[in-house]
């Protein structure tokens, strides 16, 4: 009997090679949005307010997410979709949690200390909850709000999680019942297209919310970051750009796509 682990870990590289040939060059998106992220930790934790705990926190939270870039990523690739946006979500609820932060900066307070007791964690727990993290009056937070509702859809064994994944059919006899790992159609190029520019489009924006969280900590090199996003942002526009029409699912010249699933043009 084959070893169910091993399967998958096969077919899972199968797809990561697949994936590869299929996006090309607009892989090394990731890779950019991963330098962006060192960039700030090294300018940022340089600066002699870097101790202060509204940058501490933000700096704990920037390093977090950088991770689920990486793994978000990699489950698209390997035709984890679902994976990929419930990391997505996470990497979102982090970048959300810096903002209040640096908007409340006392609350550094109560996030640092939730483990101590059930008390401070009951009281972290009524603080940072997602009706305080995307204020309607910052366009990019509620945008990234809007995301993060998608994303807690498949975070949760709701239908939206598990449609995907199951098929039942009923037989002669009984029912017939079965699980797919990795929900694309090799006759389709929109997964992981779609999910993979969801996930580093989604990074850009909780990079730029980071950028407003940590601004104090950056201006001792903040030439050198504005040029190193600019560049980022400027090709991440060309990638999305050439993959329009297979993220949108049809030839169209309009901007953002009504499933909320990316945006055009970029953050």
């Amino acid at each position: 009997m084959a070893d169910e682990l091993d399967e998958i870990r096969e077919n899972e590289e199968a797809n990561y090679q697949v994936s590869l040939k299929l996006l090309g060059d607009s892989v090394s998106l990731v890779q950019d949005l991963v330098d962006l992220y060192k960039l700030m930790v090294e300018i940022a934790s340089k600066s002699t307010l870097a101790a202060r705990n509204e940058f501490f926190t933000g700096l704990h939270f920037l390093t977090a997410s950088r991770y689920h870039l990486t793994i978000g990523a990699l489950a698209a690739l390997r035709a984890h979709i679902s994976d990929a946006q419930r990391s997505g979500r996470m990497a979102i609820e982090l970048a959300a949690f810096a903002a209040l932060i640096k908007r409340q900066p006392a609350l550094a307070m109560v996030w640092l200390n939730a483990g101590q007791d059930e008390a401070s964690y009951k009281r972290y727990r009524r603080t940072f909850t997602s009706q305080n993290l995307f204020p309607d009056d910052d366009p990019l937070l509620k945008s990234l709000g809007d995301r993060f509702d998608t994303t807690s859809k498949l975070s949760h064994p709701s239908v939206y999680s598990l449609a995907e994944h199951t098929r039942i059919t009923r037989g002669e006899s009984a029912l017939n019942l079965e699980f797919h790992y990795f929900t694309v159609k090799k006759d389709s190029a929109r997964e992981p297209t779609l999910t993979y520019f969801w996930t580093v489009d989604t990074h850009f924006g909780m990079l730029r919310v980071f950028e407003q969280v940590l601004s104090e900590t950056l201006e001792g090199d903040r030439a050198h970051w504005d040029i190193s996003r600019n560049g980022v942002d400027a090709k991440l526009g060309v990638h999305k750009q050439r993959w329009k029409d297979v993220i949108l699912g049809q030839k169209s010249r309009q901007g953002p796509s009504p499933t909320g699933q990316i945006i055009v043009p970029p953050f």
